[in-house]
């Protein structure tokens, strides 16, 4: 039976990897290179100084031994570290079919994963519930992308509770060098923003919110019965506490979009119901706008 499933699963990731390279087109690939960049600079020699070099790279001790002007010389560090922190908790399963929060969750990181490849970068990646399910340390391949699809599909439902402060903590604690960090999940949760502060300061994070409309009805007209994913059982509550509570629901983009502003992050929401690809269009040339204005 264990074989089974294995091969099921590995047979799911070899599938969503030929729908995915069909949606990375040249162009697709060009947008994430020209949007996600190495920052900074990474000293290569030191040369004798020539006519139009810039007085402020002398190197002075090199020039002080030689007795001839010497320059530093830097290259631009093209290489970037990317990590995907992604959500496993049940509430990823609202949704049916390739409407589902998941699938559509491990559509886009699988997606921006071949990017990062196809940009000759590495990618790490862990997923987390109430605790983190799975870490792996930065690679660039395809077996490593393919491991990571298939774990994606293997901790489908394993777990139900949502820790994101406890997860974004563990992230810090890596002490990564500067990275692009993707965070795909419902932010269905509370009281992990203090945790992005720091994480933001360092990294350039992304955060991608997955939701179905159906998690937000507009009318209410008795007692409503939500089943909870996270605790599996029906709470029947009142149309006031659940207008209240769906009202919440929907003021999620804005109060994420608001924090990513003041933290100087990135925020995308997809709807899974809808194609995903405009979103990550949108997030590619604000990125680049962003770019050319630093």
């Amino acid at each position: 039976m264990l074989e089974q499933n294995t091969e099921l699963l590995i047979q799911r990731a070899r599938s969503l990897e030929i729908k995915l390279k069909r949606t990375l087109t040249t162009g697709l690939a060009g947008e994430y290179r020209s949007a996600f960049r190495g920052s900074g600079l990474e000293f290569e020699e030191v040369r004798p100084y020539q006519y139009g070099d810039d007085v402020r790279s002398i190197d002075w001790n090199v020039t002080a031994k030689t007795t001839v002007p010497h320059v530093k010389i830097f290259r631009e560090e093209r290489e970037l570290n990317t990590f995907f922190l992604f959500d496993s908790s049940s509430s990823m399963n609202f949704g049916v079919g390739a409407n589902q929060k998941r699938q559509t969750a491990i559509e886009l990181t699988g997606l921006l994963s071949l990017c990062v490849i196809n940009n000759n970068d590495n990618f790490g990646f862990a997923a987390f519930t109430d605790n983190i399910d799975a870490f792996v340390w930065p690679q660039k391949s395809r077996n490593h992308w393919l491991n990571i699809v298939h774990m994606m599909y293997k901790f489908e439902a394993e777990k139900l509770k949502t820790n994101l402060k406890k997860a974004l903590q563990f992230l810090r604690g890596m002490k990564m060098r500067r990275s692009v960090i993707f965070v795909v999940s419902d932010f269905l949760d509370s009281a992990y923003e203090n945790e992005l502060y720091p994480l933001a300061k360092m990294h350039q994070v992304v955060l991608i919110r997955v939701y179905h409309p159906a998690e937000t009805p507009k009318n209410f007209p008795g007692f409503v019965p939500i089943y909870d994913l996270e605790n599996l059982k029906y709470r029947w509550i009142s149309p006031f506490r659940a207008r209240s509570v769906f009202q919440k629901f929907e003021a999620m983009d804005f109060e994420l979009s608001d924090l990513s502003r003041r933290l100087k992050m990135d925020f995308i929401s997809v709807d899974v119901t809808q194609n995903y690809m405009p979103a990550l269009e949108s997030l590619f040339s604000k990125r680049k706008q962003t770019l050319r204005l630093t």
